[in-house]
């Protein structure tokens, strides 16, 4: 007959009562204390009024905060294209930016404070886009297949938040 054993519920705290802020910081202090390698979690929100997508927070050892981050969403290519096709974006290693043309101060800020791998997924609630869920490591090719799945699981979970509070 097999054991049973006990495991502590990181995510009960979740329903508490809490503000949407403080519970996005408890998401991210569960994810970092999961998955040791995460540097960086970020929100993105998308404006339909304008089609703009701004800053709205992060967490970050690095600071790399984008405060004042709002651009139209048609001027950021690879956003638009993730968010078009309801994809999740892998990078395992952003110095591939600095080799075209033309490098974002976005991601040569990002790279500056020593980030290197990338997860970014756009957060829908019935169709409708929400915004953008970034989350960076130190390590090149961080995001490997067996964490994407509980990336992506959690980048869900987040997106129901967002959706609670601004749907």
């Amino acid at each position: 007959m097999a054991e049973s054993y006990f495991l502590s519920d990181p995510y009960r705290a979740l329903g508490q009562e809490m503000s949407f802020i403080q519970r996005l910081e408890h998401l991210y202090r569960v994810l970092r204390e999961q998955l040791e390698g995460i540097d960086r979690f970020a929100l993105a929100r998308y404006n339909p009024d304008d089609q703009s997508v701004s800053a709205f927070m992060y967490e970050s050892e690095s600071g790399v905060p984008f405060e004042e981050y709002c651009r139209p969403l048609n001027q950021v290519p690879s956003l638009q294209q993730i968010a078009n096709d309801h994809t999740i974006r892998v990078v395992d290693d952003m110095r591939v930016f600095r080799q075209g043309d033309h490098i974002s101060a976005h991601a040569d800020a990002l790279l500056a404070v020593g980030l290197r791998s990338s997860f970014t997924m756009p957060l829908y609630h019935q169709d409708r886009l929400l915004g953008f869920l970034f989350l960076n490591s130190k390590r090149t090719g961080y995001f490997a297949p067996q964490l994407l799945a509980h990336c992506n699981v959690w980048g869900h979970l987040v997106s129901q938040f967002v959706a609670q509070e601004f749907v």
